[in-house]
């Protein structure tokens, strides 16, 4: 059954809201019965004397958005460590949860409750802070439900540094219940996965960070990072991921086109599957060296993994969608790029692949409605006004 338009467009009158989802339905005899129908019902909707008619919806699975930890540490260079946290603790809960959890975009926003609700259309949000003193940590999360109107739980988690990924666990799981019980749904439990050394992580992190800001000199610093967090633990599987993206996306800009930068990106990237096979990061960072020198098979198969490994793995879902709008596979890269943002409704850059497939297929009014959702949810996004 078709999703309801005003879930993507809350100004849609409901009468042509109704009509859309009828002219959608799978069952023939669910649809009008005839284009005579049809024009009748617009028509009495448009004179302002039609009825609602009755149509089938499909469940649409709860949403959380989960705005970027608040750094409490009094040291503002900790800010990447929290905002990379909250990477993590979206994805506790994404592999805890049937639930859709996504962060909210970067943005220089206000981040008032009430406004979160209503530009992500998010069903709860989750807010919190992380703070680190005297070799301590302190994570505490908040669930808004009911647009803000309503704070359905607080918790902190403290312990020893050392404990990190114990609280995390710990908060997660206490999330998720939580949100098991308002929203009527199951939990997963997870096995207890092998914990990073912190400084480790913490160099891991920062190397992120600068990566993603994609600026030439940022990159050279995220490699330092990464290569210092394999000083410490070697056996990182995801820092060996940092450094295989890092050494593709130079290899991909021309920054560094040689054989030998992109043969770099190729061994981190191997290196972090034999560390850790189930690593869905790990598939993906190969599968971006395959498809960076022409071999779209084996990009689509290391893609297929990660995803196979992680079915909420939305990143993956975006960088087939990517590989199959490169290779001209318009309808294909279509279907990708829509289960990307089912699972993360507000990712930016999926939101910019569906408006270039929209223009590619020369379907502008769509490519353009959904660049002014990108900018509803990043107004300083940059890319969707260039686009």
């Amino acid at each position: 059954d078709p999703e309801a338009p005003s879930e993507i467009n809350d100004e849609i009158p409901g009468w042509l809201n109704d009509l859309i989802i009828k002219l959608l339905q799978k069952n023939p005899s669910d649809r009008f019965s005839d284009a005579t129908e049809v024009l009748k019902y617009i028509e009495s909707n448009t004179t302002g004397t039609g009825e609602r008619i009755s149509v089938v919806l499909a469940r649409k699975r709860k949403t959380v958005t989960v705005v970027d930890l608040k750094n409490l540490s009094g040291d503002a260079s900790w800010d990447y460590f929290c905002q990379g946290f909250t990477e993590e603790v979206i994805s506790e809960l994404n592999n805890r949860t049937i639930l859709i959890v996504a962060p909210q975009p970067e943005s220089a926003l206000p981040k008032d409750i009430r406004e979160v609700f209503k530009r992500c259309r998010s069903d709860f949000v989750i807010t919190g802070s992380l703070m680190s003193w005297q070799e301590k940590i302190r994570l505490s999360l908040t669930i808004y439900g009911n647009q803000g109107e309503q704070v359905i739980s607080t918790k902190k988690h403290e312990g020893p540094n050392e404990q990190l990924f114990g609280l995390l666990s710990q908060a997660a799981q206490d999330v998720a219940s939580i949100l098991a019980d308002v929203t009527g749904s199951s939990t997963t439990e997870l096995a207890a996965a092998q914990t990073p050394d912190v400084s480790a992580y913490d160099y891991y992190l920062k190397g992120r960070n600068y990566y993603q800001t994609n600026k030439p000199e940022d990159l050279v610093f995220a490699v330092d990072m990464f290569k210092k967090a394999l000083s410490i633990d070697p056996n990182l599987a995801i820092a060996h991921t940092g450094l295989a993206d890092v050494y593709a996306f130079q290899y991909m800009a021309f920054y560094d086109h040689s054989p030998d930068k992109i043969a770099l990106a190729k061994k981190e990237a191997e290196t972090a599957v034999n560390i850790n096979p189930n690593l869905p990061e790990a598939h993906r960072s190969l599968g971006r060296y395959y498809m960076f020198t022409a071999k779209p098979e084996k990009a689509e198969k290391e893609f297929t993994k990660a995803i196979y490994i992680n079915p909420k793995y939305a990143v993956g879902y975006r960088t087939i969608a990517w590989l199959k709008l490169s290779t001209g596979q318009l309808e294909d890269a279509l279907v990708w790029a829509k289960k990307s943002l089912e699972l993360s409704p507000t990712d930016l850059e999926t939101l910019l692949l569906l408006s270039l497939i929209h223009m590619d297929g020369r379907k502008h009014t769509l490519a353009l409605a959904t660049l002014q959702r990108a900018i509803e949810l990043g107004p300083d996004y940059g890319r969707a006004y260039y686009n």
